[in-house]
């Protein structure tokens, strides 16, 4: 059987917080169902699609919601959003999944002896790896095809897409294609963008001691979501090391691996 998902990353604007990789897997004909009916929707909401850039700063698609006095445009486009977060949580086999990495996490890992080889500068490559990877033993045996926006950085996360396939023989061999497409176009990506976003903006309202909207708190706990911690970081490099036969640090002695 084969699965698609499709993907979408968030960060801060500091990139401070945490980054985030994020998004929906189903079958091609659950697909087909969530096509027509957020499609139908958009169209019900007067927009032809949704990108949550323009939804913050009420342009392109949200520039009408502009003419309404504050806060009745942000009031009425955050409305337009929960339908639409409401619709994807009721609509048939599609699921959501997530990683989500600290940042202060992941760079008080990188300070230990040995350990900036294995977790690199780039952590949204460690972050999309990981979804890789639990995505695909959690759907073994069928075969899982990827699709991203085609951002700048699309080559890029495709030779890291690569070069995690041929490192992880038994995982490469259930992992089928991955393709760019157009957000704007392709509604997955859409809802995608929704889920990782709303993941973005629960780090930072919790940092900052906002209130986190309880929708968005439902719409996470729907999905398959792991968080980085520091326990799993040295977990995952202690076994690592070991099954490239290198002596470990003193401090992954102790690690107990899950």
């Amino acid at each position: 059987m084969l699965y698609q998902c499709f993907l979408d990353d968030s960060k801060d604007k500091h990139q401070e917080f945490a980054y985030v990789c994020a998004g929906f897997y189903a079958r091609k004909e659950d697909w087909e169902a969530f096509y027509t009916a957020w499609n139908n929707q958009l169209k019900a909401e007067g927009i032809t699609y949704f990108k949550t850039s323009e939804f913050k700063w009420l342009t392109k698609e949200f520039q009408r919601f502009r003419i309404l006095p504050e806060p009745y445009g942000r009031q009425a486009a955050t409305l337009v959003r929960e339908r639409l977060i409401d619709l994807a949580m009721h609509s048939k086999g599609i699921r959501g999944i997530g990683v989500s990495i600290p940042v202060s996490v992941y760079n008080e890992l990188r300070e230990l002896p040995l350990a900036s080889e294995f977790f690199t500068e780039n952590i949204y490559k460690f972050a999309f790896e990981s979804l890789l990877f639990k995505l695909s033993s959690m759907l073994a045996p069928h075969t899982v095809a990827f699709v991203h926006d085609e951002g700048d950085d699309f080559n890029e996360l495709h030779d890291v897409y690569m070069a995690f396939k041929t490192a992880n023989h038994e995982t490469g061999k259930r992992l089928g294609p991955f393709l760019p497409l157009d957000d704007k176009i392709h509604a997955p990506l859409q809802i995608a963008d929704i889920l990782a976003n709303s993941v973005m903006g629960k780090h930072s309202d919790m940092l900052k001691g906002r209130e986190v909207n309880p929708l968005e708190v439902e719409f996470i706990q729907q999905s398959e979501f792991f968080t980085f911690t520091k326990e799993f970081g040295l977990a995952v490099m202690k076994v690592n090391y070991q099954e490239r036969g290198i002596p470990l640090p003193d401090y992954l002695e102790s690690i107990v691996v899950p």
